[in-house]
This record gives C-alpha cells, structure tokens and sequence, in this order.
C-alpha cells in the first residue's frame, strides 16, 4: 500500500507535468517556477482538496498563486 506522501508526490508529478504543457516549459523549468512562487507550497497545503479536482482547475490555481506571488506567466 502507498504511503499518502508517494501519493503527494505521484500526483504533484502529474500536475506539475499539465503546468509545464500549459505553459511550454520544461518539466524542471516548471517545478522551479512553481517553487519559486510559492505553487509548490500551495499545494503541499492543500493537498487533501486538490486532488480530489481536475488537472486543469489545479493548475489554473496554480497559476493563479504564481501570478499574486510576482511570476510572470
């Protein structure tokens, strides 16, 4: 049985993998961003919530944290 930080993890994976195609970067590139601008933070927070949503409505979220926080996407 998955331990629910694999889980975090495994999903984080497959989230940051939609923000980097939404957004044309690399997967690194992505994680950095979203690191930077407190995404990564989010939704460590939030996780219990967030992954019960779509990919899309999180990185929507996501980027909406990034923007507040000074990213520029």
């Amino acid at each position: 049985m998955k331990t629910p930080v694999r889980d975090m993890i495994e999903d984080f994976v497959l989230t940051n993998e939609a923000f980097a195609l939404r957004y044309g970067l690399s997967w690194r590139d992505s994680f950095n961003y979203l690191k930077q601008f407190g995404g990564l933070s989010f939704y460590c927070r939030h996780y219990a919530y967030e992954h019960t949503q779509s990919y899309d409505s999180t990185v929507d979220k996501l980027a909406r944290i990034c923007k507040h926080n000074g990213g520029q996407l």
